[in-house]
Parts: structure tokens; C-alpha cells; sequence
């Protein structure tokens, strides 16, 4: 379905508005003449700030008028159509408050998030993310700049924290993993411990081994699951590794070999040759491909 044009908006803003005046010349009592003429001047307004391209103003018009009219069924509509605009216009400082995140600009991250909800105040799950996000900085630091495979991982720490993506493993295991190879930064600490802190759940099944980092862990946990025919488990894990090795090696290799064991060659063979670019001298990995040949 294609999205209305603004022209088209504002000419069903216009008929509605057209259709509510014929319907209020009809009433003879003062009362409800008065009410139709209130959700009259609502319409009138909503339309003109439409019209000026301030829909947050024009949205809530349109609220007030269910508010006093449940039942008016055309403000709905309006309301997720103001809402795509608002989406459209403030996309690009979405965009750049995602790279701030991932750069790991926090504060800078959260002055811009303070600017698009000014914009768009509707936007509960973004300002539910801002106030994660304060809280963050508050507890830990305002930014974690700089190259390094341990600020990566922290960096994936707090993306993940923020819900990018999904995974609550990520938020513990990034930041468990950062401390275990970087002991040595007091910011590795205090994010692995405020994550922790954040998703206890999490961190208690995840039980952390003294003899091994999380790594080493999974790779283990991995291959013990393909030894089980426990394959859904296995690439469970594997993803996990990726996210957090993305040139893990072993991983990619026993995630190939998951998929072949399920009787998924054209996967297998998929995961295989990315593994082939990231080592291309491995031996072992166009042996595997050989077989699909």
C-alpha cells in the first residue's frame, strides 16, 4: 500500500473538516451546537498545523478530539499519519544518534536523543532507551572511544544494553569478555559490573569458568552440543560467538559444520566459504568445501 501524499492528507483533512461542518449546521440544540463547533475549531487547527508541517501540534488536536469524541474514527488515522512525518523528518538524526551509539559517543548519543524526542514526544520506546542511556553514563562514563578489540566489545556491550540488538547475553558476555582479556582498564570493570547488575538473570546462567574466558566457553559448549545432535543449541551459540568474534574461525567452521549434519549443505557451503575469506590459507575449511562439490 502506498503512503497518502501530503496533498492527499491535507485534502482528506479538508473533507473531513467539510463533512463536520454540514453535520454541525444540523444540530438545533445550543449545547451540542457548541460542542460540534469546539471538535470544528480542533479539526480547523489540527489541519493548519498539518499544513505548517508541525505535526506534534497537530496530533495533539487531533487527541483532544477523542478526548471528546471517542467515537470520531478519522483522527485516528491522521494521528499514525503525522507520526510517519515526524518519522521522516527526524530519520536522519536518528541515524546519526546510531552512529554516536556505535562509536561509543554516549553523551554526545544522548543530547541528540534529547533533541529527537523534543520532536517527537510520542516516542516511549526511544525515551525509555535515553533514560537507559543516562543511567549509563551516570554509573560507568561518558563515552568509550578509541580502537582496540576490548573497546569493541564493550562498545557491542552497551549497543546491546540499548537493545541493538536484541540478545540480553550480549550486554554480560560482551562486557565479561572485555574483562577478561583487559583486566587492566578500570572502565572494563565497572561496565562488566554494571551489566551484571542490570540483567542478574542472565548473568547467574551464564556461569562464568575461572579456567576459561567466555570464548573458550561457548567453542566448548558448541562442540559438545554437536556431539549431542544438539544442533539448534549449537548454532544458538555459534551466532554468539560471531557477534562477539566476528572473525572467529572455529566458530564459523562448526557453525558450517552444524548446518551439514542437519542435512543443509547450501548453508553449510555459505558459512564455509565466509570463513574462507576470513582465513583463505586454511586447509582444513576447503576440505569441508569439497565435500559439498
Amino acid at each position: 500500500m502506498k503512503k497518502p501524499t501530503y496533498n492527499r492528507v491535507l485534502t482528506l483533512l479538508i473533507r473531513q473538516l467539510w463533512i463536520w461542518q454540514i453535520i454541525c449546521s444540523l444540530y438545533v440544540c445550543s449545547t451540542q451546537k457548541l460542542f460540534c463547533d469546539d471538535i470544528s475549531k480542533l479539526y480547523m487547527s489540527a489541519m493548519e498545523a498539518f499544513h505548517q508541517k508541525d505535526y506534534k501540534k497537530a496530533i495533539q488536536d487531533w487527541e483532544q478530539i477523542l478526548q471528546m469524541d471517542p467515537k470520531q474514527k478519522n483522527p485516528v488515522n491522521l494521528i499514525q499519519m503525522a507520526k510517519a512525518k515526524i518519522q521522516d523528518n527526524i530519520k536522519s538524526e536518528i541515524n546519526e544518534y546510531n552512529k554516536l551509539i556505535a562509536s561509543g559517543e554516549y553523551q554526545k548519543a544522548s543530547d541528540k536523543a534529547s533533541q529527537i524526542i523534543e520532536r517527537d514526544t510520542a516516542n516511549y520506546e526511544f525515551t525509555e532507551q535515553k533514560n537507559k542511556l543516562d543511567k549509563f553514563i551516570k554509573t560507568v562514563t561518558t563515552s568509550i572511544i578509541g580502537p582496540g578489540k576490548v573497546n569493541d566489545l564493550l562498545r557491542k556491550s552497551v549497543s546491546a544494553y540499548l537493545g541493538k540488538p536484541k540478545d540480553e547475553r550480549l550486554p554480560v558476555l560482551a562486557s565479561r569478555y572485555a574483562w577478561q582479556i583487559g583486566k587492566v582498564s578500570q572502565v572494563t570493570k565497572d561496565v562488566f559490573v554494571f551489566m551484571d547488575k542490570e540483567f542478574t538473570v542472565i548473568s547467574r546462567l551464564e556461569v562464568m569458568d575461572n579456567s576459561k574466558n567466555v570464548v573458550e566457553q561457548k567453542l566448548e559448549a558448541i562442540l559438545n552440543a554437536i556431539y549431542d545432535g544438539k544442533y539448534e543449541y549449537a548454532i544458538f551459540e555459534c551466532e554468539l560467538v560471531i557477534e562477539l568474534e566476528p572473525d572467529n574461525i572455529m566458530a564459523w567452521k562448526r557453525l558450517g559444520s552444524v548446518y551439514y549434519a542437519q542435512g543443509k549443505p547450501n548453508q553449510a557451503k555459505s558459512t564455509w566459504e565466509t570463513a574462507l575469506k576470513l582465513a583463505p590459507n586454511d586447509e582444513e575449511l576447503k576440505k569441508f568445501l569439497q565435500r559439498i562439490k
